[in-house]
């Protein structure tokens, strides 16, 4: 009887921890589905009134561009995650501060999380037919093609940076639940998108870039960009024909 008992009770408990495991699972689903939703949601209301650059080479122009794209999937991933470290070391203790390091630095320094990004063919068009902005709809119908690529990978960073904390993961998947209702990175997202592309139209036109309204929401995005235009134009244009070239070649910004 008793041996029977115990059998009992470790099968409930295999069976509720499978259970709890999958909630988290499920969770971790959401909250990067929702995300990304709001990432694109922010394509499709930024990209459409963007200004076409001048362009004069348009070899130049498209290089750029694409630059420009894989440093904004860098943003959305890095974000992504980033959101989720930064509430792990607010909301736990010392032994989950240390493993959310150390997962940050194999993400950073091993196989970062858009290393093993498979080069898209050409999307679809973004902009309805008549609208004669080449590298404005190029911009969004690769961005939106690139952050649904994304979404599975970020998934198994943001699983693994969970997996190695000691928290329970009913508590962990009600961290996700709550960051999953938050739009500040739909907002985040719109600002890069604007941003960027004020970098990329003062790139191609060898002009200063645009001063931005005073408000601290601007700031992070700024660095950024600021960045990314030192980048661009100190670097040699080496000719670059498909998506993994620019990966391989440095021009993607790691953000997490």
């Amino acid at each position: 009887m008793g041996a029977s008992i115990m059998t009992q009770t470790a099968l409930h408990t295999s069976t509720t921890s499978a259970a709890t495991t999958a909630n988290l699972a499920t969770a971790i689903d959401r909250y990067v589905a929702a995300t990304f939703a709001g990432y694109q949601a922010a394509v499709v209301a930024v990209v459409p009134s963007l200004g076409e650059p001048r362009v004069t080479d348009p070899d130049l122009a498209l290089r750029t561009v694409r630059k420009a794209i894989e440093t904004l999937v860098g943003v959305a991933v890095g974000s992504t995650i980033g959101t989720v470290a930064t509430a792990l070391r607010r909301g736990f203790g010392a032994e989950t501060r240390a493993a959310v390091a150390a997962e940050l630095a194999r993400i950073a320094h091993g196989d970062g999380p858009l290393s093993s990004v498979a080069t898209l063919g050409t999307p679809p068009r973004f902009l309805p037919p008549g609208d004669n902005r080449p590298l404005v709809d190029e911009l969004g119908a690769r961005l939106v093609a690139r952050l649904r690529h994304a979404i599975a990978f970020t998934r198994r960073h943001i699983a693994a940076l969970l997996a190695g904390c000691a928290e329970r993961p009913s508590s962990l998947a009600t961290m996700l639940d709550s960051l999953a209702t938050d739009d500040a990175a739909t907002l985040g997202y719109s600002d890069q998108i604007t941003v960027g592309w004020s970098h990329v139209r003062s790139r191609l036109a060898n002009t200063q870039i645009p001063a931005l309204p005073a408000h601290p929401r601007f700031a992070r995005a700024s660095t950024t960009w600021m960045a990314w235009s030192s980048r661009v134009r100190n670097l040699p244009e080496p000719v670059l024909s498909e998506d993994a070239d620019l990966v391989a070649s440095g021009y993607l910004m790691r953000i997490a």
